[in-house]
């Protein structure tokens, strides 16, 4: 089953740091599509990063593209190719319309800057 992902509207992959990461030397992170949820059978690559370097991997980096037109098998997910041990980080990644107008906030605080 093929699936065309935003159907006429822009849509954006996007990455976002969301622990700083150590000890690592670089992540390359890839939007993947398979037929099978573990993405593992035969995944389609529709876009990749470069290798991003750790020094770039601090809390609140942003990566942000926008998706490539085409035909999505069912499971969509991020794959990562981790280059170097490290003890720590987290990334997010999820498809967003508006990318430009998306906020980190941190836990428990309130919108309006008040509190």
């Amino acid at each position: 089953v093929l699936r065309d992902v935003g159907t006429g509207e822009e849509t954006y992959w996007v990455l976002t740091v969301g622990t700083t990461f150590t000890g690592l030397t670089s992540i390359q992170a890839s939007l993947v599509s398979d037929s099978t949820v573990n993405l593992a059978t035969s995944p389609t690559t529709h876009v990749a990063t470069a290798a991003i370097p750790v020094a770039s991997l601090v809390a609140g980096y942003i990566y942000a593209v926008r998706l490539p037109a085409g035909s999505y098998e069912q499971y969509l997910g991020t794959q990562y190719t981790v280059v170097g041990g490290g003890t720590g980080g987290t990334i997010n990644s999820f498809i967003s319309k508006d990318v430009q107008m998306w906020r980190a906030y941190a836990d428990r605080s309130p919108i309006d800057g008040q509190g």
